[in-house]
């Protein structure tokens, strides 16, 4: 196999921000990972669905080399950028990428590769919340490259996130969100579904009231929106206190309602452990309110025992405790006389 061709390539005409220079790579690092191939009775699948050229992709700071193939089968811009002869009647084997993030082209890659698009996990912390990869510049590199079916994964995966960890986008996530995706794409739709949803519910905390106003720059954005609107928003997003943070909007009414501090319940004689917020504990319960804010000894430890009573029983009423909601009596439950 002859050497590649890493030279100075002229450029073809292709959207703003994509170069075909390559840099020397004497001083390149490889990025990626080491796939292990075991041949059956479809040991040819491997080289059909990956061919044998290799192309370059230099992002930011950080190399990839790609089976040019697989990566042109996958995704159409490449499939036309590296298939399609220059003016010098070559076909290109390298693309720089000087202005793009080499972590959001490590999932692209992985999804191409692997045909899933890596789990989004979702942290929560006092200061805002943040996720393992970001979904609105991964979509946005996605719809960049005319990807639809990973830009419909990643919708499914964030929202799929966002619905098991129950939260919403910040007022200033929003704004970040329709300064930083493609209009009428996928996550402004999402965004303006979610800043409905807040305008409905009934429990906004204090730290949020000053960002009023600027919930309403937001309603006008994405009934109308327009780049003199647009600005408004951001420019407010970048005066906000909570600008450059992610605050999840459960977090303020979650420690507005639970607090902070923890009791422990024991149950039944195997000594069953939960672990409750003291303060709905006690607000939904006023013998717990007695118990833990009282002169007995359980309010020094922040524990009590209940070794005559069931694990279910307390599963239901602490079920109930925090979602206001009492769990279906299973019909095999039930007992009939």
């Amino acid at each position: 196999m002859k050497p590649m061709n890493l030279g100075r390539a002229r450029n073809l005409q292709r959207p703003e921000g994509v170069d075909t220079s390559s840099a020397s790579s004497e001083n390149d690092t490889l990025i990626g990972t080491t796939f292990t191939y075991t041949p059956g009775e479809n040991a040819r699948h491997y080289s059909d669905t990956m061919g044998i050229d290799i192309v370059t992709l230099n992002v930011g700071n950080k190399l990839f080399r790609v089976h040019k193939k697989k990566l042109c089968n996958a995704i159409p811009y490449f499939n036309k950028l590296f298939n399609t002869h220059n003016t010098n009647g070559k076909l290109e084997n390298t693309a720089t990428f000087l202005n793009d993030n080499p972590d959001y082209f490590d999932i692209l890659l992985e999804w191409v590769y692997t045909g899933s698009l890596r789990t989004l996990e979702f942290t929560q912390t006092s200061n805002g919340v943040s996720f393992s990869w970001a979904p609105v510049e991964v979509y946005t590199l996605a719809h960049r490259f005319w990807v639809s079916q990973l830009m419909d994964s990643i919708m499914n995966e964030w929202i799929k996130c966002a619905l098991l960890n129950d939260t919403l986008p910040s007022i200033t996530s929003t704004a970040e969100i329709y300064a930083k995706a493609p209009p009428n794409s996928a996550p402004r739709k999402y965004a303006k579904a979610n800043l409905l949803r807040r305008c409905n519910l009934h429990y906004a905390a204090a730290a949020y009231q000053s960002s009023m106003v600027y919930l309403r720059h937001l309603q006008k954005m994405v009934a109308n929106p327009n780049t003199k609107t647009e600005t408004k928003v951001l420019q407010k997003a970048s005066s906000d206190p909570n600008a450059g943070t992610k605050i999840n909007v459960m977090e303020p009414r979650f420690i507005e309602l639970f607090g902070t501090e923890m009791v422990k319940l024991y149950v039944g004689p195997q000594k069953h452990l939960f672990r409750v917020h003291k303060k709905v504990l006690c607000e939904k319960i006023p013998y717990f309110r007695s118990m833990f804010e009282g002169g007995f000894k359980e309010a020094g430890e922040n524990s009590a025992s209940f070794p005559k009573d069931t694990v279910a029983a307390f599963d239901a009423l602490l079920s109930w405790t925090y979602t206001g909601k009492l769990r279906p009596l299973p019909i095999h439950s039930m007992i009939f006389s």
